[in-house]
């Protein structure tokens, strides 16, 4: 049987934890998808500003872990990003593995070859704004929103979802019969032939 924690164990591990995440988040960022790493970081230092004053009211201070000691992190601004020149390098090259993915460029060549309802039931346009969205992101600083793009293997499944699912819609699309030049006879036009 583990041996149960005293609270000042658990503030101390508490403080550990946050004062490791906040340094992470400083120098690496985070991976929230909504907001930037300052917004997180001052998330992050309100914890240790809390535990701290649990620290405060409920130990005695010969009890006081030696975290409770370290300096409390600055409040940074929310719009701070770590690794910016990072995030819009693999942004760039994000952005040019997807115009060259197989899969994105048989979508582009098959689109006008859909009506509206196929397209719509294949999530066209959520593909197609992966790329258009990243373009956005990258013309306009936004870090977090080419940050959830640094890895492009993980919208390049919807590609190839989509794929296949224009291809099954392609199957549907009759066969246009190529007529023979010159006089035509009804045969010709209305497959008369028998066969």
């Amino acid at each position: 049987m583990a041996k149960k924690r005293t609270r000042a164990e658990e503030l101390q591990e508490n403080l550990q934890k946050d004062f490791q995440r906040w340094e992470y988040l400083n120098t690496h960022g985070g991976s929230d998808p909504l907001y930037e790493d300052g917004f997180n970081m001052n998330i992050v230092r309100n914890h240790i500003i809390y535990d701290k004053r649990k620290c405060q009211e409920e130990l005695e201070e010969k009890d006081y872990p030696k975290e409770y000691f370290r300096e409390t992190p600055p409040q940074v601004d929310n719009y701070y990003m770590a690794r910016m020149d990072e995030i819009r390098e693999n942004a760039k090259s994000s952005l040019l593995v997807y115009k060259a993915d197989e899969n994105y460029i048989f979508i582009m060549q098959n689109l006008g070859k859909l009506n509206e309802r196929q397209k719509e039931q294949c999530h066209i346009g959520a593909v197609m704004g992966y790329i258009t969205g990243l373009q956005s992101f990258i013309n306009g600083n936004d870090y977090v929103g080419m940050r959830r793009h640094e890895r492009p293997e993980r919208y390049q499944d919807s590609f190839k979802y989509c794929r296949k699912q224009i291809e099954e819609y392609l199957k549907e699309i009759p066969k246009e019969k190529v007529l023979p030049t010159g006089q035509l006879t009804l045969f010709d036009l209305f497959d008369m032939s028998g066969g």
